[in-house]
């Protein structure tokens, strides 16, 4: 299954599904408290090139270009066009391509970027993938030049809630859907591998771990986000052998309960995991 073939058949290419990642994105970037983690953007030149890999509409370069507007080039690469940005819409400097991140890169692209940005990847990311991706993403940049890459650690999220026990709540339910699909071997590889496979590629590593209790005002934009997802997740596991399958009656009638359990403050914790490298 390709890495696209593996997000569409989880989540979907949808507007909804546009909506709620770009949503997502500026969630988890409040939640950073930074859009470029400090001691990257102090290395960076005033006319940087950046890569945005999973760039999605472009959204991370769009935020960059407001830092960088004399940016020499802003690249973003996706294995699919269908969130693409026309254009029009875009700033000059900022040009969105098809690239699958595990393939090899045009050698024109070789040691042209000072940074290479990467952000929840890891749903399309085997354990396997990890070591030949970064050495892809190497390629791209120039001596000295550095990777800035964020994680979930999906595999240990759970469901908190102050006011009703977990275990009652439909989000608990659909998060134990969520955890036994493919997401947990390619989310516990992600934030166990990544720092270490920076290491043995030559590179020097820092790591920064928050966790979404920390920002308590996101956690119920946090949960109505994660709640999309859930709920995708859990059509797409219709049908399946699960202990903790729903039918269709069962989703209709979480999608109704959802809400109601959000605004009892109901919502994902989860550690979020900033992976810094420099060559």
């Amino acid at each position: 299954m390709s890495s696209d073939e593996v997000y569409t058949s989880q989540l979907g290419r949808s507007i909804q599904e546009q909506e709620r990642t770009h949503q997502q994105f500026q969630l988890i970037t409040s939640a950073l408290g930074f859009l470029l983690h400090p001691s990257v953007a102090v290395t960076l030149p005033s006319e940087p090139a950046i890569a945005d890999i999973g760039t999605g509409t472009g959204r991370f370069l769009k935020e960059i270009y407001k830092h960088y507007p004399n940016a020499r080039r802003l690249d973003g690469f996706d294995i699919s066009s269908a969130f693409f940005d026309s254009a029009e819409f875009l700033p000059a400097a900022i040009q969105l391509h098809i690239h699958d991140v595990k393939t090899a890169f045009p050698a024109h692209l070789h040691g042209v970027f000072d940074l290479v940005h990467i952000r929840y990847l890891v749903g399309a990311m085997e354990p396997s993938d990890w070591a030949p991706v970064l050495h892809n993403l190497i390629s791209l940049l120039k001596p000295g030049g550095g990777i800035q890459w964020t994680e979930p650690a999906g595999a240990d999220m759970k469901i908190a809630c102050s006011r009703v026990a977990p275990d009652e709540l439909i989000l608990t339910r659909l998060n134990s859907i969520f955890l036994e699909g493919p997401m947990t071997a390619r989310s516990r590889a992600g934030v166990t591998m990544l720092p270490q496979v920076m290491q043995d590629a030559g590179m020097t590593v820092e790591q920064h771990i928050i966790n979404t209790r920390d920002s308590p005002h996101l956690s119920q934009e946090l949960a109505k986000n994660a709640a999309i997802a859930y709920l995708n997740f859990a059509r797409s596991a219709l049908g399946k052998q699960s202990s903790h399958a729903m039918t269709e009656d069962e989703l209709r009638e979480a999608e109704a309960k959802i809400q109601e359990e959000i605004s009892y403050g109901a919502y994902p914790q989860y550690n979020i995991h900033t992976v810094l490298g420099r060559i």
